[in-house]
């Protein structure tokens, strides 16, 4: 595959393994990006055990009325904190497997977001059997990790 570079200079056309070009600044700067399915996104990203994504308020229904304990991500996909905290999230659903991880596009399913709500993002919620529990507005995974800790115990 070619891909192209540009310099200050000339434009000119070489292997992508094969890097050689210097911008004003000095560094290496190529004209393609890679496109956004090779960048790893932890809000879509599978794993042994998945974080379910719920499009539809009878979905977030069903899944605040389990007898387990449910914590769910009320995210937006252009909010900078919520993608912080999203491997923190990742990393608490294997560790915490008697819960069940959910999450909310605010943007994309704005009634359950309008009924529970929300004010900020991200916004976690801990259920069980139909009543919150705990709200944790912001990226603190600290505070997460207790709401979770204390809720299962």
């Amino acid at each position: 595959m070619l891909a192209r570079y540009k310099s200050p200079s000339r434009l000119f056309t070489t292997s992508p393994s094969s890097i050689v070009d210097y911008t004003r600044v000095g560094r290496l700067q190529p004209l393609f990006r890679y496109p956004l399915s090779c960048s790893r996104q932890f809000h879509g990203s599978s794993s042994s055990k998945m974080i379910k994504d719920l499009k539809t308020i009878d979905e977030f229904h069903t899944a605040i009325n389990e007898d387990k304990i449910v914590v769910i991500d009320f995210y937006a996909a252009w909010c900078g904190p919520c993608k912080v905290i999203a491997p923190k999230v990742h990393a608490f659903s294997e560790e915490f497997t008697n819960a069940e991880f959910y999450k909310v596009d605010v943007d994309e399913v704005s009634e359950v977001a309008s009924e529970v709500g929300i004010r900020a993002m991200p916004t976690f919620m801990l259920f069980k059997a139909g009543q919150k529990i705990k709200e944790i507005v912001g990226a603190n995974p600290a505070a997460l990790k207790t709401a979770i800790t204390s809720a299962l115990a």
